[in-house]
């Protein structure tokens, strides 16, 4: 089955820090890394696009420079699905700038010296999730996602 990341964050039982509107794409992995800070004996998740990952990528070696033992999750759908989104909903299907070869995330980030694992099967996630926690050092948890026009939100209702 297909992953639905907003609902996942939605009904979660974890406090959650949500960036919003703020400007910087992928800020949700420095405010991670402050999180995990602040509060390091609780486990801290980063959800991210993969054009969100590739903003801020360099982040990870932060993180391992300074172990800061954070999930990074990202869902991976070769798009800047929300730009992509907002074009479907504005301009007629007419894409430009959105459509993203990126490379195995997972493979740049062991490179980066995090743990990282690569998920195509929805199956996998969990007990990818569960390693990644369990190694009590910088990982991500890269998810291979359908990145279909038909899977993307609008941008405004």
């Amino acid at each position: 089955g297909e992953l639905e990341w907003k609902h996942c964050l939605n009904t979660s039982f974890f406090p959650l820090i949500e960036s919003h509107d703020f400007p910087v794409s992928g800020a949700h992995l420095p405010f991670a890394m402050g999180a995990k800070l602040a509060l390091p004996d609780r486990p801290v998740v980063a959800f991210l696009g993969d054009g969100q990952f590739m903003a801020v990528l360099n982040q990870i070696t932060t993180a391992v420079e300074h172990h800061v033992p954070i999930l990074t999750i990202v869902a991976h759908n070769g798009c800047y699905g929300r730009a992509k989104a907002s074009q479907t909903q504005f301009h007629d299907g007419r894409y430009i700038g959105v459509d993203h070869k990126y490379p195995d995330l997972a493979d740049v980030s062991l490179c980066l010296g995090a743990y990282a694992e690569r998920v195509e099967n929805p199956l996998d996630i969990r007990p990818a999730i569960r390693r990644a926690l369990d190694c009590n050092r910088p990982a991500v948890v890269e998810v291979l996602i359908n990145g279909s026009i038909g899977d993307l939100k609008p941008v405004f209702d």
